[in-house]
């Protein structure tokens, strides 16, 4: 058999095997206990009360946080090559790089504070909310881009999002997607919980009714304990469903609250 014969059937025995992307959403769920809406449980709280008012604003509202999705802040969101045969297997795998890379490092709970009177960032399809830099979240971030990045697919496509910023800015995070897989790593992190995804509903009108119906107390400062890092499967714009978390991996308690 000629050479170039083989190759090309060689070629087409790999390209047999179904690949695919799998969106995975590596990240600490928000806490709550017994459904108590106390002061210091502020942080879920609030993500639940400001997507309850951006449902009940807008039938178009795609996040549900009391039927369908998990208020949370992402670590690492990405898509990963997965074998359709091997998926259990595949995702499992990954799974197990995170709860070595959490036990390994013994990565303690982050405490994390929902921001003193907070200012919704609604910007096209998504509503969230902005977290003070905590090193706690950034030193885990780190960590687990780092260590999946032998299962993180190539090439990634780049948001439409990223051509709206400064073009200094669309170069780092596009340089950033290419070398890691997420524009949203490393000196670009920034850690937030996402209240809403609506592609139908006016941006200013959504931060408007934020703005008015998140209740008073929780513009006061007010901190909570995130005691979990989980591997979860994904809903619109990157949610993360209750029903598809894959793995939790529980963190070391501190010693001391420390951020």
């Amino acid at each position: 058999m000629r050479p170039l014969l083989a190759s090309t059937l060689l070629l087409m025995i790999l390209n047999s095997r179904d690949v695919f992307a799998l969106q995975l959403n590596i990240h600490m769920p928000l806490q709550k206990v017994n459904n108590s809406w106390s002061f210091d449980l502020c942080p879920y709280s609030a993500a639940l009360e400001a997507n309850l008012a951006l449902r009940e604003n807008s039938d178009s509202e795609q996040l549900n946080f009391f039927e369908t999705h998990t208020p949370h802040v992402t670590l690492f969101l990405t898509e990963f090559d997965v074998d359709d045969e091997n998926q259990t297997t595949m995702i499992d795998e990954i799974a197990a790089v995170v709860e070595e890379v959490v036990s390994n490092n013994q990565h303690l709970m982050c405490q994390v504070e929902w921001p003193q009177q907070p200012a919704a960032h609604v910007a096209g399809t998504y509503a969230m909310y902005a977290l003070p830099h905590n090193d706690c979240l950034q030193q885990l971030s780190n960590d687990i881009v780092r260590a999946l990045q032998p299962y993180v697919k190539r090439p990634q496509a780049i948001p439409d999002w990223i051509y709206n910023l400064p073009l200094v800015a669309q170069w780092r995070k596009i340089w950033y997607i290419k070398k890691y897989g997420s524009p949203n790593v490393f000196g670009d992190y920034a850690p937030h919980v996402t209240v809403g995804y609506d592609e139908d509903a006016a941006p200013d009108e959504r931060k408007q009714v934020l703005k008015e119906r998140l209740p008073q107390e929780y513009r006061l400062h007010c901190q909570g304990l995130l005691t979990t890092v989980a591997v979860g499967r994904v809903g619109p714009g990157g949610s993360v469903l209750q029903d598809g978390q894959v793995r939790s991996i529980r963190l070391n308690e501190p010693a001391t609250s420390a951020k």
